[in-house]
């Protein structure tokens, strides 16, 4: 029985070291791939937040007002050109509830 111990003892030694090495190898592996995919998240955010301030910069109220007055055509409603008044709204009417 003892034979048997120490006969998995001299396979098992020598061979513990190339495990530990190859799960240091792995975790070091690991460890790049994080610090590459913490280096793209980085990235996408400066991007999110170029995009950001693009965005702020395309909606200004003063810049879509000339561009809308410049290839719309539109001007601000006149009282005078209003088509409809107010006695041409209908009126609400109110069902009478069953009690």
């Amino acid at each position: 029985m003892i034979r048997y111990i120490i006969i998995a003892a001299a396979i098992a030694v020598p061979l513990a070291p190339l495990a530990v090495y190859s799960i240091k190898y792995d975790a070091k592996s690991l460890r790049g791939d994080i610090a590459r995919l913490e280096q793209d998240i980085q990235q996408e955010k400066n991007n999110i937040d170029i995009l950001k301030a693009e965005w702020a910069f395309l909606t200004q109220p003063k810049r879509l007002e000339k561009l809308a007055g410049k290839m719309l055509n539109l001007a601000p409603i006149q009282p005078e050109t209003a088509r409809f008044h107010i006695r041409d709204l209908p009126f609400r009417t109110i069902k009478e509830s069953s009690k």
